[in-house]
């Protein structure tokens, strides 16, 4: 995976810092963007974030992102069933995803489940 590390507005390309309110200071983190899925981001592989929990981040997500939003969730907002969510290396039951706090420096990375025989 390329490693582009940029604060990247996907709308215009301008670097930027977001700020998102929320009832805990929100921490600085990375979603990393597997490759089957930078080009509903104008392929970046990586966009940081400032989010206090998973929910708060795919929130971000999806209004920053909303292609790359659609290709991960569903229109109740859960992860997609055949992806899996890790923060840092540690993966995250589909029912705990969105209350699991973030610390500074926390990077999210999305796997997409392979199956076959």
């Amino acid at each position: 995976m390329n490693c582009n590390r940029l604060s990247y507005n996907l709308s215009s390309g301008i670097r930027f810092t977001s700020r998102y309110q929320s009832a805990e200071l929100p921490m600085a983190i990375t979603i990393e963007v597997p490759s089957v899925l930078q080009a509903q981001c104008d392929g970046v592989d990586e966009i940081q974030l400032n989010a206090s929990t998973v929910g708060d981040a795919l929130h971000q997500l999806k209004s920053q992102s909303p292609d790359l939003y659609a290709a991960v969730c569903n229109e109740h907002g859960h992860l997609l069933t055949h992806l899996n969510l890790f923060v840092n290396s540690s993966m995250l039951p589909k029912a705990a995803i969105n209350q699991h706090p973030l610390t500074d420096g926390d990077v999210i990375t999305l796997f997409q489940t392979i199956a076959g025989g």
